[in-house]
């Protein structure tokens, strides 16, 4: 169960996440928006890749593989598209075609940051 003051976060997540054309139907798209409302309200979860995809996947019940696959392949919809635009406004980087891609891990991680900072969540 989502706590009342974190579903407002995941409403914005949700449209940051097509705004980056991620689509929906993917279930990557599912677990990538678990982990980064899992992150932004229990960070100390995410200080290792490995734990955080393992409680994901519990979640799912899934494995860890299958998590981590998943969000690759939802991160990849957007890195694909080439439409950088949307994601200057979430990032500190200016993306290029010659810029290097953040990790999936660091991507949920700063998703979490600047939603942490956007919504002022404590």
């Amino acid at each position: 169960m989502m706590p009342e003051k974190v579903k407002p976060i995941a409403t914005d997540l949700d449209s940051i996440l097509t705004a980056l054309d991620i689509p929906k139907h993917l279930l990557g798209r599912k677990y990538l928006h678990y982990s980064i409302i899992l992150a932004l309200t229990d960070p100390k979860l995410f200080r290792n890749q490995a734990e955080a995809y393992r409680f994901v996947a519990a979640h799912f019940q899934r494995s860890d593989s299958a998590i981590q696959s998943g969000i690759q392949r939802a991160t990849a919809c957007f890195w694909e598209s080439n439409n950088l635009e949307p994601m200057t406004a979430f990032y500190r980087h200016n993306w290029c075609v010659h810029c290097t891609i953040p990790t999936d891990f660091e991507f949920i991680k700063y998703m979490a940051s600047y939603l942490r900072t956007k919504h002022n969540y404590s």
